[in-house]
C-alpha cells in the first residue's frame, strides 16, 4: 500500500536501533518527539523512550515505520 503522506520517509528497524538521545523523530500526525532513552532491549525487542512536551511514550521497534527521523 502506497503511503499518501507527502514527503514521508518511514524509519527502518535498522535506523531505529541507531537512534541516539536528543535526536528528533516525527510521527505520521506531525508531532515531533525527542529521544530521551537510547534503544534498549525488552521482551526480545528494542524500545526507545520519547518525549513531546509533557507526553512520554515507550516505542517498540515494531512501530519504527510509524516514525520518521527529523533532518538535522
Amino acid at each position: 500500500m502506497a503511503d499518501e503522506t507527502p514527503g514521508w520517509h518511514p524509519m527502518s528497524r535498522e535506523e531505529f536501533g541507531e537512534l541516539e538521545r536528543g535526536q528528533l523523530v516525527q510521527d505520521r500526525r506531525g508531532r515531533v518527539w525527542t529521544i530521551t532513552a537510547e534503544p534498549f532491549e525488552r521482551n526480545l525487542e528494542l524500545h526507545v523512550v520519547v518525549r513531546s512536551g509533557d507526553l512520554v511514550r515507550e516505542i517498540p521497534e515494531r512501530y519504527a515505520d510509524e516514525y520518521m527521523p527529523v533532518p538535522a
